[in-house]
């Protein structure tokens, strides 16, 4: 239609505005745009984000484990994903929305005058399609006020209750998690010297080797970490990065990629 130029560059624009705020390891705060530029050229977008960007998705640091990206990424309804999102992340039984509230959420404030129509062409639909393929669905109950005299109660809320769905579950996540379950957290799996390394030449805390125990315990199973940790100290010495913890995480996932060992 006449907007089919228009409508995506506003969004682009408005992502340009969107700020992305986190902690590193040692728990200093960044923030940054969430698309650093973006070009239409013979027809073709492309955008550029920051480096910071992907480790920001990639950080299951703080628990957000039930978030499965693979599983997100399959959804074909914005709506779905959205309350996916919600409804993976809630470790409470039920969670309750005003209804303004969950429709400004999901995008569609200005839309559904109806209750009924919201609920038939956004709430339904994406419960139909978390139902079928992900791992976390709902069931939900209508909330209501009280019924005035000769009237009818009116809806004013929505409470959700998350439905876990092993069946749907990422196998490979699964497995990575029960391993995890097992393992300690003060003693990943690498030596006194490499841990003394990883501190002294590097600067990680013992909080920022705990956090990315996962990595290290992989490491140590599939490359020589020895070998790899000097080849990072030379490139740390002749780079000198800004961020050093960062720069040596990288180092330690592109060598696992290299192997074909994915995280």
């Amino acid at each position: 239609d006449s907007d089919n130029r228009s409508k995506p560059r506003e969004s682009i624009k408005a992502l340009m505005q969107e700020i992305i705020e986190a902690e590193d390891e040692d728990g200093d705060w960044f923030a940054f745009p969430f698309l650093a530029f973006a070009q239409v050229k013979n027809g073709e977008l492309t955008v550029e984000v920051r480096k910071e960007l992907w480790q920001v998705f990639l950080d299951f640091r703080k628990g957000f484990r039930r978030f499965e990206l693979n599983a997100a990424l399959q959804l074909k309804s914005t709506y779905s994903l959205r309350l996916y999102k919600l409804v993976s992340e809630q470790g409470a039984e039920h969670i309750d929305f005003q209804l303004a509230d969950l429709k400004k959420m999901l995008g569609v404030g200005d839309k559904y005058p109806r209750p009924r129509d919201f609920f038939v062409k956004v709430i339904d639909p994406a419960k139909a399609e978390l139902d079928r393929m992900a791992p976390w669905s709902f069931t939900y109950e209508q909330l209501t006020n009280r019924k005035q005299a000769g009237g009818r109660a009116a809806i004013v809320g929505v409470r959700f209750f998350p439905v876990y769905q092993p069946a749907h579950r990422d196998a490979k996540l699964a497995h990575k998690q029960e391993r995890l379950k097992y393992a300690t957290v003060t003693a990943p799996g690498i030596t006194q010297a490499q841990r003394n390394m990883l501190i002294h030449k590097f600067g990680f805390t013992q909080k920022g080797i705990n956090n990315n125990e996962e990595l290290f315990n992989t490491a140590s199973q599939h490359l020589d970490l020895n070998v790899v940790l000097q080849e990072l100290a030379e490139s740390v010495s002749r780079n000198r990065p800004r961020n050093t913890v960062g720069y040596v995480i990288n180092g330690i996932r592109m060598a696992l990629a290299a192997k074909g060992v994915d995280l």
